[in-house]
């Protein structure tokens, strides 16, 4: 008997506490436990809780879970559809992680979490397209990744978010079409990777991202074309690495850098042509790491090519917001429109510094640039005291 009572002793210690928290580590394989681990009314659990089972259909008993000091891990749910009965969690003092989860297409359930206390990770969701219902989120203290989630097309659900305390990592995500929902994104306190993203044309999201304290590592995506979505971007704290994005035609998108902590590496973007960014200009003076740049389109395939634009420019000052240049590409004329009908000169150089063209002219213009052949020039619009400069591409 007194053997028989010391094995009972946890169940009794368990009742005594009135079912309101879980002491260990729980890990729920079945329908059957969800519903009996829910009707004990534990609102804490002080460990880590695992739900993985084939069985699994709902999640409607733990409604009045509240917190986890450890991380919460969803794997391999594959009758699970969503997270309705996680209503009540408001914060995780671990990781959250979703895994091989089919026919979740959201994260509607989890609309009171406000802080995720380590990673939050997405992997092999097959059937997510956002992240829907994680509007109070305001804090991942680790890193957000998002691996092989074939359908993710966005981020929508992550507006309250301004904190990444570690990597955002992005890999193999086919119809990731762009960052909308991170628009409130202001710090990623380590690196910012985007790879194999099949479907993705610019970045927009991003817009009001200030700093990436690691590394900036955009690679092989094939449709991307421009760095638009980065223009508020001051600081990458390593280093900068664009590798093999065949449609990317421009980086100037990134006007706003002032900062490069480590190596520069830009190679194999063979549409690339606009690479006039003044940040990078600052950075080629007295690079703190290596620089690699080669086979990308004509004008910036060599580190000449990019301290050739530097040195048109650094003759002076930039003021983009005092005029309008468009199009831009072109294929015949070329329209500008300035803040005042002042008088005014444009010169055109080639890659080279060399002058192709001249015009006076007051107030706005239309330039008709039909004599020059396809490629990417430097134009420069000043009137003696304010002075533009961009480069321009023409088509044929």
């Amino acid at each position: 008997m007194p053997r028989l009572l010391l094995l009972l002793f946890p169940l009794l210690l368990w009742s005594l506490r009135g079912h309101s928290q879980a002491g260990t580590d729980i890990i729920l394989r079945s329908q059957q436990e969800i519903d009996q681990f829910g009707s004990q009314q534990v609102d804490t659990v002080h460990g880590n809780l695992t739900i993985s089972g084939t069985s699994i259909t709902n999640l409607h008993a733990l409604r009045g879970l509240q917190h986890i000091d450890g991380y919460l891990l969803l794997r391999a749910n594959i009758r699970l559809v969503s997270l309705g009965g996680l209503d009540s969690l408001s914060s995780l003092g671990g990781a959250l992680i979703i895994q091989n989860n089919d026919r979740l297409k959201n994260m509607e359930g989890l609309g009171n979490l406000h802080r995720i206390g380590g990673i939050f990770t997405l992997e092999r969701n097959l059937s997510l397209v956002n992240l829907q219902g994680l509007t109070q989120l305001e804090v991942i203290a680790g890193g957000l990744t998002s691996i092989v989630n074939h359908k993710l097309e966005d981020f929508t659900g992550l507006e309250s978010l301004s904190h990444i305390g570690d990597n955002l990592d992005l890999c193999d995500n086919p119809q990731l079409l762009s960052f909308a929902g991170l628009n409130n994104l202001r710090e990623i306190g380590g690196s910012l990777y985007v790879y194999n993203s099949a479907s993705l044309v610019n970045l927009d999201g991003l817009n009001n991202l200030q700093m990436v304290r690691g590394e900036l590592d955009i690679a092989k995506n094939p449709m991307l074309e421009d760095l638009n979505g980065l223009a508020s971007l001051e600081t990458i704290g390593e280093c900068f690495y664009i590798f093999g994005n065949d449609a990317l035609t421009s980086i100037e998108g990134l006007q706003a850098l002032q900062n490069i902590g480590g190596t520069l590496t830009i190679i194999r973007n063979e549409s690339l042509l606009a690479c006039s960014v003044m940040g990078l200009c600052n950075y080629l003076q007295d690079p703190p790491g290596s620089v690699s740049i080669w086979e990308n389109g004509e004008a910036c395939s060599t580190v000449a090519g990019f301290t050739d634009f530097c040195t048109l420019t650094a003759q002076g000052s930039i003021v983009s917001s005092r005029f309008q240049i468009y199009p831009n590409p072109f294929h015949t004329n070329l329209n500008i429109i300035t803040e005042n009908p002042a008088p005014y000169t444009c010169h055109i150089y080639d890659h080279l510094g060399r002058l192709l063209f001249q015009q006076d002219f007051i107030g706005d213009e239309e330039l008709n640039l039909n004599h020059l052949p396809q490629g990417f020039y430097l134009l420069n619009v000043h009137n003696g005291t304010k002075s533009h400069a961009m480069q321009v591409l023409k088509l044929d």
